[in-house]
């Protein structure tokens, strides 16, 4: 009788621990896609531009997309850059946005977000002057 209960026990245990593993090895995807970068304004700031996302230290520009698995209690950073390409007077301006596993893991299928960024021109005659940007992305579910 006590070898059974025993029996029992260990298999109650390794079928909790099967199933408790098997819950944890879903991996959650999401893909993040920069569809618009928008220049609402530039009173005299510069010309060349280089404007990108940067998430997890990988960059993606205009059109681009990339997959990220996410992690539990890992909080995910999305930062927009603008940077005037200028050999006298390089400015440049940024802006991010955060989100926790849980905003992430409840995005239907396809979430649109918006990230304002300003440049301000720091040197030459137009020094104080400001440039505008939007930056238009979506964050979409991957099953």
């Amino acid at each position: 009788m006590k070898t059974r209960f025993n029996y029992l026990i260990i298999l109650i245990f390794t079928s909790f621990l099967f199933l408790g593993n098997s819950n944890s090895n879903i991996k959650r995807k999401i893909s993040i896609k920069l569809d618009h970068v928008l220049q609402l304004s530039n009173n005299g700031v510069g010309h060349d531009w280089n404007n990108f996302l940067s998430i997890n230290k990988q960059v993606i520009k205009k059109g681009e997309e990339l997959i990220i698995e996410l992690k539990k209690r890992a909080p995910l950073r999305i930062e927009a850059h603008s940077i005037e390409e200028d050999k006298n007077y390089s400015d440049a301006g940024e802006n991010h946005m955060d989100f926790t596993y849980s905003d992430l893991i409840s995005i239907e299928d396809k979430n649109r977000f918006e990230m304002n960024v300003s440049v301000m021109e720091n040197g030459g005659q137009n020094a104080g002057n400001l440039a505008k940007w939007k930056f238009i992305f979506e964050i979409s579910k991957i099953e």
